[in-house]
């Protein structure tokens, strides 16, 4: 039986509320500088316990004796920034769910937000709007290509300034399937990678579905780590 990825989902975000101070788990995650709005801008973000499968970077739920992750969706399309649930609320009723279809989750651990594992592994990127927006526009914007969904959610999501229409578009996304993803990146034009070796790995990967590469370019916060 395939999971039920709306339930899943639903449970995780009730841990966390759609209130700065409404959990422990929402004050922590605010805390590090994932506030409500910011949350909101990748569709939500839940708490959930999870067995972590290295080996195939997959994930399901566990009891509490499991792994402690933070897990945020991935949709069909872009996420709504709009997205609260009631507090008894069943799927349908969610704002986050308007018009779009859950099609995997993607969890980490907090410790190391760069290693992501899926719920089924169907997803190749989180941010298909952001993809989109960067294939699709006149004269579109770089696409920013993050590692982890924590910097995603800094970035203020898949459109940037939280998703918000009456901010300038500044799209990104999150590789999960790099494989999979260079056939979703074939139209963009341009491309602001996280760092060097993400780079490089989106170029290799590129190479074998398109006869031109796009402008590939690193960003200026990894330069200056570096």
């Amino acid at each position: 039986m395939p999971p039920d990825l709306d339930s899943e989902f639903l449970e995780a975000l009730r841990r966390v509320g759609w209130d700065d101070s409404a959990t422990p788990a929402a004050r922590w995650l605010a805390a590090r500088g994932f506030f409500a709005m910011r949350r909101a801008a990748v569709g939500g973000v839940g708490v959930a316990h999870a067995t972590l499968h290295d080996a195939v970077g997959l994930f399901e739920p566990a009891d509490a004796d499991g792994d402690r992750v933070l897990m945020a969706p991935v949709w069909d399309g872009a996420a709504n920034p709009e997205c609260k649930c009631p507090a008894d609320a069943i799927w349908s009723e969610c704002a986050c769910a308007a018009d779009r279809t859950l099609i995997d989750l993607v969890a980490w651990n907090p410790s190391e937000p760069t290693r992501l594992y899926r719920r089924t592994g169907e997803a190749a990127v989180i941010g298909i709007g952001g993809v989109e927006v960067a294939s699709d526009t006149f004269m579109p914007p770089p696409l920013r290509l993050f590692r982890s969904v924590e910097d995603l959610i800094r970035h203020g999501g898949e459109i940037g300034a939280g998703n918000r229409p009456d901010c300038p578009m500044d799209p990104a996304a999150v590789v999960l399937d790099l494989a999979r993803a260079a056939w979703l990146l074939r139209d963009v034009v341009e491309i602001i990678a996280d760092d060097l070796a993400l780079a490089e790995d989106v170029e290799a990967a590129l190479l074998a579905t398109r006869p031109a590469l796009p402008r590939l370019m690193v960003a200026a916060s990894s330069r200056r780590a570096a």
